[in-house]
């Protein structure tokens, strides 16, 4: 017992007198976290309240560039500038970083979707015998809405971004088939409602929260995020008093 009472007393002794290796110990991780967290305290807090800065030039003065815009903004994910520039002036603006999204409606989206579906139900009406109406020999070119990215932009992000988007798109299509649907099959019978109604959503997504009292929903703040792994990395620090103390 005395034995190891005076191993103790004698290292720290050894950790006493070595001033430079207590400052590496404790000061070096201290100035670490400081440092760090005053750097990243900006981008955390970004990252906290998300606004996606966005530049849209919606050229459709249609029903297909209005659908897409209001989509946006009710996402309430993006910082939405809506200007009137051409394609290069926003590739320039998007690859500078003054956006990170850049989206080009076409001028004739509406004029290009509308005779795709038109299209597309009259074959489907004629295959099946309920109409006779020759199909029209329309544009069935695609609708390209453009979409610039920033070049420092992850895979990952602009997967959930135009997944976002596709989405959106979808069910415009969905609503433009339904409304001619019900347009083709009413042209019998003049009385019918020509009004179009609005889609249904058969399916909706209920989030459930897997808090049990307000005061697990905590916040870290840039600080707090960054005291555990600079702790860790701090511990390493040991080996230097420790090199001291056998030397």
């Amino acid at each position: 017992m005395l034995r190891l009472l005076s191993t103790i007393q004698k290292e720290l002794l050894l950790l006493m007198r070595d001033k430079g290796g207590l400052a590496i110990l404790f000061l070096m991780p201290m100035a670490m976290i400081t440092i760090m967290a005053i750097i990243q305290d900006a981008p955390f807090r970004d990252y906290q309240e998300l606004k996606i800065p966005l530049l849209l030039v919606n050229n459709d003065t249609g029903k297909v560039g209005t659908q897409i815009e209001m989509g946006l903004k009710e996402s309430s994910i993006f910082e939405i500038t809506k200007e009137a520039k051409d394609n290069e002036t926003v590739k320039k603006n998007v690859k500078a970083g003054e956006y990170e999204i850049g989206i080009i409606i076409p001028d004739n989206a509406t004029q290009v979707l509308n005779s795709n579906v038109q299209q597309f139900v009259a074959s489907k009406l004629s295959e099946v015998g309920l109409s006779e109406m020759p199909i029209a020999l329309v544009d069935s070119s695609e609708l390209k809405i453009q979409i610039l990215f920033t070049p420092d932009t992850k895979p990952s992000f602009k997967a959930s971004i135009l997944s976002s988007l596709k989405q959106s798109i979808s069910k415009i299509e969905t609503q433009f088939l339904l409304d001619f649907f019900t347009k083709e099959l009413n042209k019998e019978n003049p009385e019918a409602q020509q009004s179009s109604e609005k889609l249904k959503e058969f399916v909706s997504f209920n989030e459930i929260s897997t808090l049990d009292t307000p005061k697990e929903a905590l916040k870290l703040n840039s600080v707090q995020h960054n005291v555990p792994a600079w702790t860790i990395f701090g511990i390493f620090f040991i080996v230097i008093s420790m090199a001291g103390s056998i030397i």
